[in-house]
């Protein structure tokens, strides 16, 4: 075989290697990129604006002393998973270092996100409860509920029973427009701040029955940042 022939077959063989790497890419694609950090893709959104006028209280489910110079509102709702997360983790060690000792109160305030489908019966069940005062017993029931188990009327009235509440007045207060409203109400407020997620907080000192913001937190918060904005706020 002449070098000329030589030199062609070379030259066809790596032109076929080349195009059958050019196959294999197209069809198995670029290799996946690593998951993104969460922590990262919550700081990459524009932080939350801290309002120049008070923010009222109303009616919200509290924990914590009344007298409590400092206050966490959290606006909340019961399928986010990182409001889980902080209930179930973060709010034990919160209460005990900052609830318990009368440093500051925590303030709830509902935004079930239509992404979650039931998340809105959820509010309402809660908001139900806190009528009869059996508002953080029904929030633990709710949070604890499994994945797999879904939100139905008659599972809302089985963990109404199990937060020790009037099975009756629970069912007529779900069907009544009063908790839905008081819901509304907080999802109105949390539009007018901003908020288009949850979990996300504000921390500020008390004034009379309304918030005056001193910092704003967007997305999950450990027990030691939002002991940090306590602090910050305490001396404000």
């Amino acid at each position: 075989m002449s070098t000329f022939k030589r030199g062609l077959d070379v030259i066809a063989t790596a032109l076929m290697i080349g195009a059958s790497i050019a196959v294999i890419f197209a069809v198995v694609g670029k290799p996946a990129a690593p998951a993104a950090d969460a922590s990262k893709v919550a700081t990459s959104r524009p932080p939350l604006l801290v309002p120049t006028e008070p923010v009222p209280l109303a009616a919200s489910a509290t924990l914590g002393s009344d007298q409590a110079p400092v206050i966490v509102m959290v606006f909340s709702e019961f399928e986010c998973p990182f409001c889980k997360r902080f209930a179930e983790e973060n709010v034990p060690k919160f209460k005990v270092d900052y609830l318990d000792t009368g440093k500051a109160q925590l303030v709830f305030r509902h935004l079930p996100l239509r992404i979650h489908p039931t998340a809105l019966l959820a509010a309402q069940g809660a908001e139900c409860a806190r009528r009869q005062n059996q508002f953080w017993p029904m929030h633990d029931l709710l949070f604890g509920k499994p994945k797999e188990t879904p939100l139905t009327p008659q599972v809302l009235n089985q963990l109404a029973q199990k937060a020790g509440l009037a099975p009756d007045d629970f069912d007529r207060c779900v069907a009544q427009e009063s908790a839905l409203a008081d819901v509304k109400r907080d999802e109105g407020l949390a539009a007018t701040l901003g908020i288009t997620g949850t979990p996300a907080f504000f921390v500020g000192r008390r004034e009379g029955n309304a918030l005056r913001v001193v910092s704003a937190h967007r997305g999950l918060q450990t027990p030691e940042r939002l002991g940090a904005a306590v602090e910050a706020a305490a001396k404000k």
